[in-house]
């Protein structure tokens, strides 16, 4: 009975304590609290604030990966990012990043998550993905960076296709720039005072699809895609940009639905490509600060347009080569294949 009634005590004992451990300890998460580097694979979790003198706070020299910020501040100085690394499946969320330059900087990377995260103060990029295929980065906030907010770049030649979704850009020199990407989407994101150029740009990238983001006070192009073809940009809304609202350069086979844009300095939107269809857009008001902007410029053949308004733009009429040419539409190569039922002055 004896014995019976010790074994009992015993395990209740060990109960007690398996209860007593952190929730994190009984997942088998790794606790960080001080700068680390990462060179086993698992799961981990800060558990207090970290600030680092000197180097990176996290380094990642492994594949497989995951890393819960926990809601804490990690915080490094202005000669390194804040978290760096390398490999495949390596997911970082839910925690904020001051300083360093970068506040996530990870180069020759497959299959990545950045998610929660927000970015303040870097002198650098908020997030940096270099050499990227598969990658996930969302709602993530970025405030007042050096250079870039978000800035994806992959191996051309590649299939790299993503997902950058639900995030906030604010006061960085530029907003989000996407560079030799396929079959990524860019949704619900929000660009506001990219002080030194664009919004968003989309480069040397195909299958690209840009729907219901937001882009105000630019100092250059709202939304700039060059080089890039089999896009679709839709439901997008540009406002108040130094630069053309939405300006497409060499870009061809690609379809302009329901943007809106509006109170540009320049021209609300410029399609330089071809075989292009621009249909249902909303480009008014544009063009009345140091340059004279058109509601919509196109500058290349065999493009559609449809069912656009342009209204109280500024372009200048006279200095169109082509034909229609009103303040509000000029296309330089009179080349459309077709174009009606818009709403624009002299041109129904």
């Amino acid at each position: 009975m004896k014995k019976t009634v010790k074994n009992a005590l015993a395990a209740l004992i060990a109960l007690s304590a398996i209860a007593a451990l952190p929730a994190w300890a009984a997942e088998g998460r790794t606790p960080i609290w001080e700068p680390t580097v990462i060179s086993n694979p698992g799961k981990y979790i800060v558990t207090q604030n970290i600030s680092s003198a000197g180097g990176p706070v996290i380094d990642i020299l492994v594949s497989d990966v995951d890393i819960d910020l926990n809601g804490m501040r990690l915080e490094t100085g202005a000669l390194d990012p804040i978290i760096q690394g390398q490999g495949e499946n390596i997911t970082i969320r839910n925690g904020a990043l001051f300083g360093g330059t970068a506040g996530i900087r990870l180069n020759g990377v497959q299959n990545v998550t950045v998610e929660d995260v927000k970015s303040v103060s870097s002198n650098g990029a908020g997030i940096e993905l270099i050499d990227a295929t598969g990658y996930a980065i969302r709602r993530n906030q970025i405030i007042k960076c050096s250079t870039i907010g978000i800035f994806v770049a992959s191996i051309p030649g590649t299939e790299a296709s993503g997902i950058l979704q639900d995030n906030h850009v604010i006061e960085c020199q530029e907003g989000i720039n996407l560079d030799d990407a396929s079959s990524t989407i860019l949704k619900y994101n929000r660009v506001e005072n990219a002080f030194g150029s664009f919004g968003i740009r989309i480069a040397n990238s195909f299958g690209i699809i840009l729907d219901r983001n937001t882009v105000q006070d630019a100092a250059a192009q709202g939304i700039w895609v060059e080089g890039s073809f089999a896009c679709k940009l839709y439901n997008n809304t540009v406002l108040r940009t130094r630069g053309p609202g939405i300006d497409v350069v060499g870009t061809f086979d690609s379809l302009f639905l329901d943007n809106v844009v509006s109170q540009t300095e320049n021209d609300g939107m410029v399609i330089a490509g071809e075989r292009n269809h621009i249909e249902g857009n909303v480009l008014n008001s544009n063009g009345a600060g140091g340059v004279q902007g058109y509601g919509l410029l196109l500058l290349g053949p065999g493009n559609v347009f449809r069912r656009n308004t342009a209204r109280n733009n500024f372009g200048p009429a006279a200095a169109c080569p082509g034909f229609p040419a009103t303040p509000d539409v000029c296309d330089v190569p009179a080349a459309s294949d077709s174009f009606g039922d818009n709403y624009m002055p002299f041109l129904l």
